[in-house]
Order: structure tokens, then sequence, then C-alpha cells
């Protein structure tokens, strides 16, 4: 498999509560991973009422060796124009700014979201389930 990744929240939360396709996300892990900030936002906003600080969410990502990629005014014009084209697909800000980063950074997108294998960005999507 390539050595680089951006994954959704949707992959790292079926990681963090062990759901159906945790081991595909285990096993890409490492190497040149990287999450969006964006993404990091939906992941923190999902755990917190948990108990889990954001503090520790970032030291979990870090050890998993994920790179959190700040959401540039390039990728929000990526997003406002994906946007504009996908506006009855149902994707989420979070998901848009997922798969424009896997676009920038021209690699594959790891996803635990069916939605998206019917999206056409020019960006590799893998399902983990």
């Amino acid at each position: 498999m390539n050595d680089i990744f951006v994954f959704d929240a949707s992959a790292l939360l079926a990681l963090l509560y062990k759901e159906p396709g945790h081991e595909m996300v285990s096993t890409c892990l490492g190497g040149r991973s990287r999450l969006s900030a964006v993404n990091l936002a939906e992941i923190v906003g999902k755990t917190q009422p948990f108990g889990l600080s954001a503090d520790q969410l970032l030291s979990y990502l870090h050890l998993l060796g994920l790179q959190i990629i700040d959401f540039s005014q390039d990728l929000a014009i990526q997003v406002g124009a994906m946007r504009a084209t996908s506006q009855f697909s149902g994707l989420s800000l979070g998901d848009l700014a997922c798969l424009a980063l896997g676009k920038q950074l021209e690699c594959p997108v790891i996803t635990a979201d069916r939605a998206w294998k019917h999206t056409d960005f020019g960006v590799e999507i893998i399902l983990i389930h």
C-alpha cells in the first residue's frame, strides 16, 4: 500500500471505538499519515463528551503518526468550489476538507462513509468496510 494517506474523521473514530473497519485503519497508519484540522475538530467534538480531552486526543493521534494539516486559504477555496458542485451529495464541510486535502497531496483518503464512492473529485477513496 501507499505510505501516505489522508484520514477522514469517520475512519479514526472507527479506530478509537473499535468499530467495523478499525483493523484496516490500523494497518494504514504510520508513514506519512495526515488529518485535516477540520476533521480534527469533528473528532474532538465526538470524543469530548466521553471524557477524552483534546490534549489526550492529540497525544494519541501523534503516537499513531498522524500529522495535523492546517486548513489553509488554498484548501478553503478548493472546498468552496467542491461544495458548489456537490451541493446535493450530502457531503459535509469536514468530508470536503478531507477530500480536498487528499487531492492537494495527491494521495488516497480513507473513510467509513460509503456516500463518498459516488463522488468524482479526482481523489482515490478507500472504504474501511
